[in-house]
């Protein structure tokens, strides 16, 4: 990766006269790296957000003995595979051009849901063959709580798309505060599952706190995407800013 980013620079440098940085350039403005910060920050809590719902999933999974660890664990590898959509929501806002947002978001929407159900309909079907990429075929009660973790998440697919795209959309127009509250909408969910749950639903349960997660993540998502596209409207409609 350092060499692929060396050569990236130099050809850049090369090629567009536009990136090659000039002796005032190098000047820190403090409203800019405020700006940066604003917007990375709450970005990089989300992260640890979601990988704290992750540890208290973990430490429920662990109260149901070790085959249900090592089932949530090979499960977990297999659906992360299947999983990993992204926007280009930043380079539009930045040229200003709001429809190409929307009509972005909407394609996208549409691409991911077709494969949100091609994905679902792999990894029920084949989900429990799959699984033998980290399993042997000899633990059959593994193999079976593997299967279940699979089917019951695959079905839930198509919010965890939504989420995706939404989230990924909303952070690139600016907007990462709002996502990270997502965060931590994922992350109550998780914890009102593993303790509401898990105690009396066993495996099922902590099957499920993922997908109830993905629906609290995306009611406040969607409302929060119709009201921000409103008033992004409004924004982009008026004369462009001073660049940072």
């Amino acid at each position: 990766q350092g060499i692929s980013g060396i050569l990236c620079l130099i050809y850049m440098f090369k090629k567009y006269e536009i990136f090659r940085i000039r002796k005032e350039e190098w000047k820190l403005s403090l409203s800019c790296c405020g700006r940066l910060v604003s917007i990375g920050l709450p970005m990089a809590l989300q992260f640890s957000i979601t990988a704290i719902g992750s540890i208290i999933l973990q430490t429920a999974v662990n109260t149901l003995g070790t085959v249900s660890v090592t089932a949530v664990t090979a499960a977990s590898k297999l659906q992360m595979i299947l999983t990993g959509p992204a926007t280009y929501c930043g380079q539009n806002r930045g040229a200003r051009e709001f429809e190409r947002i929307r009509s972005g978001i909407r394609t996208s929407v549409v691409v991911s849901m077709i494969y949100c159900v091609v994905s679902a309909v792999i990894i029920i079907v084949l989900g429990g063959w799959m699984a033998l990429l980290f399993l042997d075929a000899s633990e059959t009660e593994v193999m079976a709580q593997v299967k279940e973790y699979l089917r019951l998440n695959a079905y839930f697919y198509p919010t965890l798309g939504l989420l995706f795209i939404l989230r990924n959309g909303l952070q690139g127009m600016s907007y990462s505060f709002l996502p990270m509250m997502a965060g931590v909408t994922e992350l109550i969910a998780r914890v009102l599952v593993c303790v509401a749950f898990v105690p009396d639903f066993g495996y099922t349960a902590a099957c499920m706190a993922s997908p109830v997660a993905w629906i609290f993540a995306d009611t406040l998502l969607v409302t929060v995407y119709f009201v921000k596209m409103k008033s992004l409207k409004v924004q982009l409609a008026q004369p462009a800013p001073a660049a940072c």
